[in-house]
């Protein structure tokens, strides 16, 4: 049974994203302030995270993704975020199981390369990682996931909307839409593309201009990771004062 809210419990949820969200600024990288929630069939937070482009130094760890890792990697998490496990659903000839496979049999190749090489490197590993255990849990994860929905401060991107729809979620909750990279209607409506994928755009005044306003806060201040010579404002401090 895949998990449906109501319009009040999507508000409920996204009060508590937005107050999350906010958090993301007094990071020292300063994040954007979007955040975001995995729901599972029983309307319980089993997952979530606010953006990490800056401290990843990848403009791929946006928060949908990595509350999505975050539950499949469960504990090893720290040790496998960046594996790019989202290549195994991209694959329209192979079942799911063997793309596991041969996802996890090139990282044991590339483990033993290491493995190997570490002698004659500076390099450490603290754990060895048991990928055959991994691989028995994700395969368990990736299908309770179709049951999952996701609440998120800021509509979906492209990008998003098309891994939330690899891994199977059906149902996308949002207040405030995107009009520069949204997939959700704001600049492509993949959601009409895809099948069985629901976009709820919930009209929460409250909720939107909070969004918004944590938005305005975070390009005001500067990004502290862009580059002197490419900024376009000097860095300020933030107050969140209302």
């Amino acid at each position: 049974m895949m998990v449906e809210l109501s319009n009040d419990e999507a508000i409920s949820f996204l009060k508590q994203a937005l107050h999350e969200a906010e958090k993301s600024l007094k990071v020292e990288t300063k994040e954007m302030p979007i955040f975001c929630l995995l729901i599972n069939e029983k309307k319980e937070i089993i997952s979530s995270s606010y953006n990490c482009t800056n401290e990843s130094k990848n403009g791929c760890r946006h928060c949908e993704i990595i509350a999505i890792d975050k539950y499949i990697y469960g504990k090893n998490y720290e040790k496998m975020k960046n594996k790019n496990l989202i290549k195994c659903f991209n694959n329209n000839t192979n079942s799911i199981n063997k793309s596991l496979s041969n996802y996890f049999s090139e990282l044991k190749n590339i483990d033993k390369e290491f493995e190997d090489n570490k002698e004659n490197t500076n390099c450490t590993k603290e754990h060895s990682i048991n990928f055959e255990q991994i691989q028995k849990e994700i395969t368990k994860k990736i299908q309770k996931l179709k049951k999952f929905t996701i609440v998120v401060t800021c509509e979906p991107c492209i990008m998003c909307v098309y891994a939330l729809k690899l891994v199977g979620i059906q149902d996308i909750y949002f207040c405030c839409l995107n009009e520069r990279f949204g997939g959700c209607g704001s600049v492509l409506s993949l959601h009409q593309v895809y099948e069985n994928m629901n976009v709820h755009y919930i009209e929460c005044n409250d909720c939107t201009n909070k969004s918004i306003n944590l938005m305005k806060l975070f390009y005001k201040s500067g990004n502290p990771s862009a580059p002197d010579e490419k900024r376009k404002r000097p860095l300020a401090e933030i107050s969140l004062e209302q």
